[in-house]
This record gives C-alpha cells, structure tokens and sequence, in this order.
C-alpha cells in the first residue's frame, strides 16, 4: 500500500505550534520511557529522566485535549477512514495519561498491578498508531521524518543509558568492595561483623533512617520501634549493665563481640573503642534500626552477626530540606522503586538463615581464654527438626515446613504500604517472642499481652498419669499408672503415695523451649496438691516472696552456666562463660514428664486437687540482684514520653498453661490392675457422652509415651505407644513409635512387624525405613542399613541422622585398601559439616577416613575442627563437681526427674 500524495494542509496557523509541542513531547517522553523501561530508577540520570517524563505527560495533557477536539470535530466528516486512525491516536493517547497519573498520585500498593505496564504497552502503541496516521493521512509525513524522530527517541535513550553507566547510584555505607574482597583487620574484634571495605564508617548515617522508612512505611516503622530490636542497645538498661560490667572486668575490645547484634552503630563507628564512651550518646541509644536488617549482607549461619553492612541506594534529593523537593523525590522512588528494592532485600532475608545471622552465638576461646562454647542457636535446633521438614525422625511434622518469618513475623494489614503483597498484608515488625521485660519498662500493656498471648500458644501442660502405689495382687510389683488422669479418675486414699506424671509438651515453638537467653531467663513448673480449696500440703516452684526468688528445688527449663572457678554465672558476662552444668530444654514436637511423689494426708476427705502451672519471667532474679544490688526501682522512659520509676522486682510473671486435676479421695481409694488408656478412651458410651476428645487425647498418650522414651523409661514409653495403637490404629505415627522404642528395647521382631504396619497404612514413606535402617545398623547389617537409609536420603537430604548413619555404614563395609567407600562416606560428611560445621562427632569420623584416604590436608583441617568443638574433660569435671555439690542441680542433670515430697524416700 502507497502513502496518498501530499495535497494540502490540513492544520490552521494556530494548530501547527501545538502540533509541534505534541510531537517534540512525544519523543522526549518515548526517549525517557525507552531508558526507564532498562534502568532501576536510582541514578542521577533516571532522576531527571523520570522528572522529565513525569512534567512533559503532564504539560502535553491539555495540549493534546486543545488540539484534537478541534481537529477531529474538522475532519472527521470529510475523510472518516483517515479520521478514524485520528479517533484511534486520540483514545490511545487517554491510557497513558490515565495511568500515568495514577502512577504518580496513588501509592503502589493502592494501584493494580495492571497499572504500569498498560502505560508502557498503550505508550508504544500510541506513538505506532500516531505514525500510521501522519503516514497515510490527507498531509502525509515522509519516511525520513518519521525514521529521524525514532532514531531521536533512541539517541535520547541512549544519551541517559551513558549518563548513568558513568555515574552510578550513590550508596550510603563505607566504599562498595565486593563481599569476597572484605578485609577487616582489627577493626573489629572479635565481632563477626564488618564493612564493605573493612574500615569505620565516618559516621551512623546509613543506620539512622527511620523517620524516612515512616513516610512509606508507617505500620511497619511504629511497630518496630515499640519491638525488642529497637532496645538492643545501651536504651535496654539489663543489656547496659552487662556491658558496663563487662568492660569493667574486661579489656574493651571484648564488648566487640557483642557489638554486631546490638550495637552497630557504635561499632561501625568505632566508637564503642571509647573508654569513656557516652552510654546516653544517640549511637548509643539507637538500638537495631531498619538498615540494621535492611542494609546488610549475611554470610554464614554461624550467628554472632555474620554479615557486611553494605549500605543502601539512595535516590537523588533525597537529602534536600525543600519540603516540594522530598516530595518529588517521594513521588520518583515511587514510580521507579527497583534500585531501592533490591538495595534494601537481602537475598535471604525471607529465610529462616537470615535470622541466623544474629539469633545464634558462640563465645570463641579468644573471648573466654578456653574453649569454643555454643550459647545460643535457634537456627539449627528449627533446622534439625520436624518443623523445618529437615528431620524425618520427629515425632510430629506440620503440613508444610515453617520458617522464623512465619511465627515471629505474621501477616498482618496494611493495605497502604507500597511493601504490601496482592491481599493488602505486610509482615507484622513487632518481633513478638517471649520478651517482656522491655515493655514493661516502658509501659507498653499491649505489647506486654501480645506476648503473653505468643507464649500461652507456645507449650501445653497436662497431668496426663497419674501412678498409685503397686498391689501384689497378681504377684506385680510394677506401678499403676492411671491415664489419661483426667478420663480414667482413679480415686486416692488417705495416707496413699501418689505420683503426678506431668506432661509438658512444645507444640508451638519452631526451636527448642525455651531459647534465647537460656541462662537468664527463667521457666519453671509450680506444682501444688491440696485437699479441695485448702492450703496446699506439697507444693514446688514458688516464689519466696522476700527474696524474689524461685524455689531452687524447682523444675526448670534453663541453661546453668558455670565459670572458670566454678561459680554461677549470672552477669551475663560473655568472657566469663566456661562450662555448662546442664541445659534442659523441649524440643519442637516432643515432650517432657515431670513426676511429682507425695503423700495423701491421713484423714483427707472430699477432692484431691493436683495444681501444675508452668510459669516464665524475664529476667531471672538474680540477674536483677547483679545488676541492682542495692535500689531495684529506676527511671525510664514512657510510652508517652514522661518519665516513670520502675519496680524491677515486680517483672511480669506469665503463666503460660495451667492443668489442673480432680481426684475424689475414698477410705478404699482404687483397688485391683489400672485400666490401659484404650479401656478408658475407647468404650463408645463415653465417646457417646462427650467425654472423649480425640484426636487430642490420643496425643496426650502419645506425648507421655514420647516424654517417657527421651528419658529412656522404655516399659512405659512402649505400654503408651501400644495404647495409641488401638485407641487409633490408623494412626500411622503410632506404629513408627513403637517401633522406635523396640529398636531401643532390641526386640528386633517386634520392631518389624510394627515398621512393617506403619509401612502399610502409608506406602513409600520415609519414616518408618529410617528406623528400619537404624535397626539394621544396631545389629551390624550394614548392607540393609545403608540401602535403608540412600532411600530415606532420597527425599530427606537434609536430615542430619541419615546423613552421619549413611557415612558410618560406608565406612564400616570398608575392606583394607579400599578408597572408594571411604569416599563415599566422606562426601555424606561433607553435606553433614555444610548443614552443621560444630558436630564434632562428624569431625572425629572425617579424621579416620582422611587417614584411609592418606589425605594429610583433610586430616590436619578435621583435627582442628575436632579439637575446636568437641567438650573438653576439665570443663566436664567442674560441671561434674557443680552437680555432686547440690542435688537440685543433678536431679535437673538427669533424663528422669523426680521431685519427692519432704519426709518421703527417694
């Protein structure tokens, strides 16, 4: 098809000006849109490009409306096939207009996702149909124009291409060095923090920006200010007095090794050097900001703050004081938010490794002059566990693998801020765990009930058993064990010894219970039996309401820590850690049992009511009496500004789960053989009446059969699992557990034909071939083992149990000479050590197959990393002397704890 020949014009004087503008408009807008479409937005150039796209859409708008309305109304009659390509150019025109100030005037979070790039495709197509329609038109443009202006619009977008290649965004940290070229000197001691180049900052510029965050991000910035990040610094008064402690004691750089997780600012700074550091200074008191997370890069799992502060991009005029500049820039990073994006996403920060980087430490030798000890590591006790779906051997496993994010950063809405995902919800920053001392000080009630709520839903306590006394009747001397308590009712007689087996079981915790701060915090149980609504006449775990002190008598879940002399370490004090006498913790998905012995009063009549209540304080006592030994009220700031003292002895108290458990006391008590759990759960006229609640009181079984093998009680971890077996013989957890307690048993039959059952009701699953494998490793059947446990490899590569059991199966199948089964060993060690790098057990196998290898270099790297993180025998003895000197502490030592009443025998 042939243009038409030029016949005459079809403007007036007036219209060809406009004409002129909305051409010339045209290609600056195509030449700045061609160059936005390829660039983050964060340059100087993109800047102004963006500035210029943004005035001139806006300027042409009335331009476009003043010159076509006339135009059509003119023309449309006369040539209604050219007039229609006009009417076509004009409705395209109105789509980038349109979008194009919705881009500009509503947040992103506000526009649909359609928005941007229907103004990039109606852009493209408005400036096609335009040429179509000056091409074939009444006045018709020559292809050289109209090739001249697209070669305009490239040249324009190329000229700023140019521009921003050599002049790139400006990030606010130290120099940009790539990561692997960090060298950090001395800088920073035994932090594991640095910079992108390894030197100080000038200053704390790049951490203090979050009244900027606010703008955009208001819910997001509120919540974070009132979390327990915010105060990890000197404005957390328990934190300063250890530090002050500490550098008492210390040389200065020791506080380094604190510094990455809680004082970034002053160590960047390197003002933390100071020894006569301002602790009221704002880098002192600025706590964990956004960039603190934000702006860095992590570099490992291994915690004490792993990472490189990069720094973040920052927008040109963003510093400006012009109320109109900052608005425009507001606008512009709007529009173009790419740079800033990824400048403040680390690539992990979505995952659970993210918040390894900080929520792990480990005292090195340099700290403590010893021995490398682990403290705290969130990270791997989620990592090796059910609810990760990194461990097949747990006892429950959720439907999909959770991560930290998922519990401690909820979805929460916030349709307005531009972060939002498709549904209007953002990540809650609040960080709600299990600290409630910070709000406390502050006055923060709602805070302080948000995590009560998050711990209330953390742990379960049930009286699940309840044992009597034996009777000879049938020549068994063996305890009757009455449970589920609440559903079985035994009655009790006076004078009867009892014995309450208390349930305590994580069901809501990603990690270990508790974590954190293990040897500050304090969880324990208080357990009281009564007669009816009197005075408890046994009771463990109160406070002494003078000292403020919980009964050490107690059972507590805890970390004891000793140092170097032998002494409880209560400061706090990193350096001074040495050993540990124990550390009792809940895994995730398993459970405890708590035994309570006591004696029914003679004469006792009417109820016997068996009270356990597991209760949590931060902080323990005697870390308050370190800190303030003399005043323990002190004044800090308010929610609302003012100035308030505070009472540290009155630290809220949680208690987490209550049970409580009715037993009627007779002058018979209950006669005769306990009734299995499935005589009690089983009988249809009670699942008729209500009284059965399953599937909650076969895992009330089944968690007393887990509390019972983890302290290896394996009669009644076996009776359980049976039990829970008929109660739900569907169940196919059930099976796998009897399973596991037969292995432990060597009833290598038994173990079979219930894997076998398990098995069945669900083919192809791992479980049950992992327990399977690790019966044929007990009895020496290496070949079956090692096929057992490749199939559970398979679809579980990350289970830290399959990977060690495949390489020691390997190994021991080994022949004299033999190098290729030594190296398939070593290749499962290798992914054990990526996964976890301090298992010393690993490293002690690593160094007898480097030695079969004849591999000197592996053997010298294995023997340092075995010698780095293996116990040592002296810090096992002091430990051993802490325990023998106070029975408190070695009956918490123990698998199985008992707590008798006083007067009774052991």
């Amino acid at each position: 098809m042939s243009a038409p020949t030029r016949t005459r014009e079809v403007l007036s004087p007036w219209q060809k000006p406009l004409v002129r503008m909305l051409v010339g408009g045209a290609v600056l807008l195509a030449g700045t849109g061609v160059f936005l479409l390829n660039s983050d937005g964060a340059s100087t150039a993109a800047t102004w490009a963006l500035f210029l796209h943004i005035v001139i859409g806006a300027l042409l708008a009335p331009v476009l409306i003043a010159f076509v309305l006339p135009h059509a109304f003119k023309h449309m009659r006369r040539k209604p096939v050219i007039g229609l390509t006009g009417v076509l150019v004009s409705a395209a025109a109105l789509a980038p207009i349109w979008t194009g100030a919705l881009m500009v005037l509503q947040r992103s979070a506000l526009r649909g996702a359609w928005v941007e790039p229907t103004h990039q495709i109606s852009g493209f197509a408005l400036i096609l149909l335009y040429a179509v329609h000056r091409r074939w038109g009444s006045n018709p443009a020559s292809w050289g124009r109209l090739g001249a202006a697209a070669c305009l619009m490239l040249s324009l977008g190329l000229g700023f291409s140019f521009l921003e290649r050599n002049a790139p965004p400006e990030v606010v940290a130290s120099a940009a060095q790539p990561v692997s070229d960090v060298q950090t000197g001395n800088h920073f001691g035994l932090s594991s923090s640095t910079t992108a180049d390894g030197e100080f900052l000038p200053d704390a510029t790049v951490l203090m920006d979050q009244n900027r965050c606010s703008e955009c991000h208001p819910r997001i910035v509120e919540d974070t200010l009132r979390s327990a990040h915010k105060f990890a610094s000197m404005n957390n008064p328990f934190y300063r007095g250890t530090i002050k402690a500490m550098r008492n004691k210390y040389p200065l750089v020791d506080t380094k090794w604190c510094a990455g997780c809680h004082d970034p600012a002053l160590l960047f700074t390197g003002r933390i050097d100071d020894p006569d550091l301002d602790f009221d200074s704002p880098e002192a008191m600025l706590g964990l900001t956004c960039m603190s997370c934000h702006a860095i890069k992590p570099r490992s799992t291994n915690g004490n703050g792993d990472y490189v502060m990069q720094g973040r991009v920052v927008y040109s005029w963003e510093r400006s004081n012009d109320p109109r500049v900052l608005a425009a820039h507001d606008i512009l990073l709007e529009a173009k938010p790419d740079a800033h994006i990824e400048s403040l996403r680390p690539h992990n920060i979505d995952k659970s490794n993210f918040c390894a980087t900080c929520h792990g430490a480990h005292v090195p030798p340099e700290l403590n002059r010893w021995k490398f000890q682990r403290v705290q590591d969130e990270f791997h006790d989620w990592h090796d566990s059910g609810v990760s779906l990194n461990n097949v051997r747990s006892f429950y496993h959720p439907p999909n693998a959770k991560r930290c994010q998922d519990c401690h950063m909820p979805l929460v809405p916030d349709p307005e801020d531009p972060s939002s995902d498709e549904n209007g919800l953002v990540r809650s920053h609040l960080f709600a765990a299990a600290n409630t001392a910070l709000p406390f000080l502050r006055g923060d009630n709602a805070m302080i009930e948000r995590q009560r709520q998050f711990l209330q839903n953390a742990v379960r306590v049930d009286v699940t058993g309840i044992v009597l006394e034996p009777e000879a009747q049938d020549g068994s001397e063996r305890q009757r064990l009455y449970a589920p308590a609440r559903l079985a009712k035994p009655a009790v007689k006076p004078g009867e010894i009892v014995e309450a087996h208390v349930v305590v079981r994580n069901f809501g915790v990603g990690h270990k219970f508790p974590g954190g701060t293990k040897d500050s915090n304090e969880v324990w149980m208080q357990f009281e039996a009564s007669i009816g609504d009197g005075a408890a006449f046994y009771h463990s775990g109160r406070i002494d309401p003078e000292t403020g002190l919980v009964d050490p008598a107690a059972e507590f879940w805890r970390a004891y820590v000793l140092d170097r002399d032998g002494n409880r370490v209560v400061n706090r004090v990193g350096p001074d850690v040495y050993t540990k006498v124990y550390v009792k913790t809940i895994g995730p998905g398993t459970a405890n049992v708590v035994r309570y012995r006591f004696q029914v009063p003679e004469g006792a009549k009417g109820k016997l009511r068996v009270k356990a209540t597991l209760r949590y304080r931060k902080f323990m006592r005697e870390y308050i009496d370190f800190l303030y030994p003399h005043d323990k009220t002190i004044e800090h700031p308010q929610m609302d500004g003012s100035i308030k003292e505070v009472d540290l002895t009155q630290l809220p108290i949680i208690d987490m789960w209550t049970d409580v458990l009715e037993l009627a006391v007779t002058p018979e008590g209950t006669t005769g053989p306990a009734p299995t759990p499935y005589d009690v759960i089983d009988p249809e006229p009670r699942r008729a009446a209500g009284d059965i609640d399953l599937p909650k009181d076969r895992e009330r079984i089944n968690d007393l059969g887990i509390g019972y093998l983890l302290q290896g009680d394996v009669y009644w971890a076996e009776h359980c699992f049976d039990q829970v077996t008929k109660i739900e013989p569907e169940y196919a957890d059930g099976w796998v557990n009897v399973g596991r307690v037969r292995i432990q048993a060597n009833n290598w039959d038994g173990a079979v034909a219930s894997l076998a059952e398990a098995k069945r009701l669900k083919p192809g699953w791992a479980k049950p071939r992992y327990f399977e494998g690790l019966m044929y490793e007990q009895m020496g059947r290496f070949p079956q083992a090692e096929a057992a446990y490749r199939e559970v490899y398979e679809t579980w590569p990350n289970d830290r149990a399959t990977l060690k059991s495949l390489a020691k199966v390997i190994w021991e199948q080994a022949l004299p000479g033999d190098k290729e089964r030594p190296a398939q060993a070593l290749e499962f060690l290798k992914r054990m050590i990526e996964i976890d790098p301090e298992d010393w057990v690993t490293w002690q196998r690593a160094i007898a197959i480097y030695k079969a290898l004849e591999d000197s270099d592996g053997v010298d790297a294995a023997t340092r990393a075995y010698m780095r993180f293996k116990r040592d025998d002296d810090e096992q003895i002091r430990a051993g002397d802490a325990r023998r000197k106070d029975p408190n502490l070695m009956r918490q030592w123990q698998k199985k704890s008992t707590h008798v009443q006083p007067g009774l025998s052991e």
